[in-house]
């Protein structure tokens, strides 16, 4: 996983925590996932995670299989076409600005201004960004209480 944005032209699209969770778990909605990460293989899109869901991801690791769980975590997103988006001033501001207009938590106000900030799809499996659909493009994947996967 680059931790440098890439340009381009192609689509753009953040996976959520909650989607990353979703392929790993092979849970409903998995295969969109991977269609997009094949997508992202092929270079016929770009998709990107946020610093926080990489932490979010794991911690969950970390809590089921301990160290070695989250060091197979963190090698296996380095071999996936994901560029991971670390923090800037500049997104410190715009994720104020989402937890300060919207009822969310600071994770999702982080990764709601990640996609914003990039102008990507937001790709994830959380009700809580349904209420800001106005500020990015929302592709919502089956809802389900708990995610059985870590990555």
């Amino acid at each position: 996983m680059s931790s440098e944005p890439t340009g381009g032209g192609k689509p753009r699209y953040l996976l959520d925590t909650s989607a990353l969770l979703t392929f790993s778990g092979d849970e409903p909605g998995a295969d969109t996932v991977g269609i997009l990460l094949a997508k992202g293989r092929r270079g016929e899109v770009q998709l990107h995670l946020s610093f926080l869901s990489v932490m979010e991801a794991g911690y969950k690791a970390y809590q089921a299989r301990g160290e070695d769980g989250l060091a197979t975590l963190l090698a296996s997103l380095q071999h996936l076409p994901i560029t991971r988006v670390d923090v800037s001033d500049e997104l410190i501001a715009l994720a104020a600005r989402m937890k300060g207009m919207y009822r969310m938590s600071l994770a999702d106000a982080w990764i709601l201004a990640t996609a914003k900030q990039l102008s990507a799809t937001l790709v994830h499996k959380d009700p809580e960004f349904e209420q800001a659909a106005a500020e990015v493009q929302l592709r919502p994947l089956p809802y389900r209480s708990r995610h059985r996967g870590i990555p």
